[in-house]
């Protein structure tokens, strides 16, 4: 009987309906974005503006990472678009743009923190090589986004359109412009990403500027920590081994890629860069790497595709120009190597230069010194 009766209990307590209480997300009476009021007074748009925020409230993870992560990013684009004359509000594009990940990599391709495809890259200056990915550099990135936008706006008539712009693309909206008889983002009918993207940068902006009004503490985190560094700038008369590079500004190599991020390739070729390189490396930096430059000098010419073979009495090579440089590879008896031109062969992506041993007797050598 005392199992029936367990049993009527639990089905009517399954059965009985579930009080929820519904909070409704706090909106101020006036809103603006990029310095253009938001008409609330639509109740499509509030609709639409509620349902960002309550779907960023159940962010708590995401909301957090990005508010950690925001340092590392605002002073730089802040100061970019105070300089530019541009709205502040524009720096919560690239929080939803990117998560304020450098390295942002999305479906379609499009790549760094404000998430340029890399023909659009180009059209806004931007060089996208195999050595280099200015996408990737927080500075000249945002400057071409302010670029592209700015442009827009000029067609557009306002930021919130030119945003919709930089979503679906601008031939996109201006169709839908002349098709739709309107340029107001928020009476324009457009793809779903689009209609909700203007929204998804103002939720940001409403959290990031009044968290506790949406249930959100930041006070007691610790912000993510940058890498510290200092620009230096270079001439490049050849290329040079980005690990080089590391070694000469006294850096392992993982954190001058983080600093560096827009370098991606092996080598960095020919030119003048504004590269960033430890405090406690600027200042040996540049004669580190002037006396990599002047150790190279002792290279000749060989026949392309020459095979050398390390021999017993030479022992092992050590690659590397010289033996205070990072070891590259390790050649062991009997190990055969090839040399092209002037600068040796490529080796997984690794150009060597030819340099003579220190007793003339082993003669020349692939990139390095003969060990004992």
């Amino acid at each position: 009987m005392q199992i029936r009766w367990l049993t009527l209990f639990v089905v009517f307590t399954l059965m009985a309906p579930i009080s929820v209480q519904g909070i409704q997300p706090f909106v101020p009476e006036t809103v603006s974005f990029c310095d253009e009021p938001v008409p609330l007074n639509i109740s499509d748009v509030r609709e639409r503006l509620i349902t960002q925020l309550m779907i960023f409230a159940e962010r708590n993870v995401q909301m957090t990472l990005w508010h950690m992560r925001k340092d590392r990013f605002f002073p730089v684009i802040e100061r970019i678009l105070m300089a530019r004359g541009a709205p502040d509000d524009l720096k919560y594009v690239c929080v939803i743009e990117s998560s304020l990940i450098t390295r942002a990599r999305s479906a379609r391709n499009a790549f760094g923190p404000w998430q340029f495809l890399a023909a659009t890259a180009r059209e806004t200056g931007l060089d996208v090589t195999d050595e280099i990915d200015e996408r990737l550099h927080l500075e000249k990135a945002t400057h071409a986004a302010v670029d592209y936008l700015e442009a827009m706006k000029v067609d557009f008539g306002s930021w919130t359109t030119a945003l919709a712009g930089y979503n679906a693309g601008p031939e996109r909206v201006k169709n839908e412009i002349y098709r739709q008889g309107t340029s107001s983002y928020y009476e324009l009918v457009l793809p779903d990403e689009t209609e909700r993207y203007v929204f998804n940068a103002l939720a940001v902006k409403l959290i990031f500027e009044n968290p506790s009004v949406y249930g959100y503490d930041f006070s007691g985190l610790t912000a993510f920590s940058d890498i510290p560094c200092e620009t230096i700038d270079i001439t490049i008369d050849n290329f040079v081994p980005v690990k080089i590079l590391a070694y000469s500004a006294n850096m392992q190599f993982r954190d001058f890629n983080a600093v560096n991020p827009w370098i991606n390739g092996v080598n960095l070729h020919r030119g003048r860069y504004s590269i960033c390189v430890s405090p406690s490396g600027k200042a040996r930096f540049l004669s580190r790497l002037d006396t990599y430059f002047r150790q190279l000098n002792g290279y000749i010419p060989f026949s392309s595709g020459m095979k050398k073979t390390v021999s017993a009495e030479h022992g092992s090579m050590r690659l590397g120009p010289g033996m205070e440089y990072p070891v590259f590879r390790t050649l062991r008896t009997n190990d055969e190597f090839r040399v092209s031109g002037r600068t040796g062969s490529k080796d997984r992506g690794h150009f060597w230069y030819i340099f003579k041993t220190s007793n003339g007797a082993a003669g020349w050598i692939w990139g390095g010194e003969v060990t004992p």
